[in-house]
Parts: C-alpha cells; sequence; structure tokens
C-alpha cells in the first residue's frame, strides 16, 4: 500500500494491491460492490486494474539452440511461470523447435 496527499489539489492518493486466492468476492464483481459500499458515500473517483496472473515474455533468439532450449525447458518444466506468446529471431534455423 502507497498513498500521498496532495496540498494544493486537497487530493488524497492511495495505491494498493491485494492478492484475491482467498478473496470471497468474484472478480467481476468487486467494482460495484466497492462503488456501491464505500465510494458513492466518499464521492470517490478511483481505478480497479488486475494483474495479469502470469508475465508475458518475448524470446529473442538467433541460431545457436542452448539458451532457447533453456528457456523452453524451464517453461515445460513449469520453472518459468510465464506466457510466450512470441519469439523472435533473425535466422529460420530453430523455426521447427519453437
Amino acid at each position: 500500500m502507497d498513498q500521498h496527499v496532495d496540498g494544493e489539489m486537497g487530493m488524497f492518493f492511495m495505491r494498493a494491491a491485494r492478492e484475491l486466492d482467498f478473496f470471497h468476492i468474484p472478480k467481476e464483481e468487486i467494482k460495484a460492490r466497492f462503488t456501491a459500499e464505500v465510494g458513492i458515500e466518499f464521492q470517490m473517483k478511483f481505478s480497479l486494474y488486475f494483474n495479469s496472473p502470469k508475465p508475458r515474455m518475448a524470446i529473442f533468439v538467433s541460431k545457436l539452440s542452448h539458451c532457447l532450449f533453456d528457456i523452453l525447458g524451464r517453461h515445460h518444466s513449469g520453472q518459468l511461470e510465464v506466457d510466450i506468446p512470441l519469439v523472435v529471431s533473425n535466422h529460420t534455423d530453430l523455426k521447427g523447435i519453437v
């Protein structure tokens, strides 16, 4: 949690992050519930963002395969928990692997 008060503007800013693993309100209902139960009463302007459960990662590879194999092996085993939507290369040598 982080907060800031802008005295000139008379504004209070707060950023909060929370894990939702054991949260009892469904993700799709949080904004409406917060607005109804807190936001309206305090005339709040707020934004709600959800982090992607997995980071997205692009792989840049050239002709040598050892780094690509290492990254893909870690991804396949679950050791590297990311989505890999893109592999970029300046050669077609490893196209079959990708």
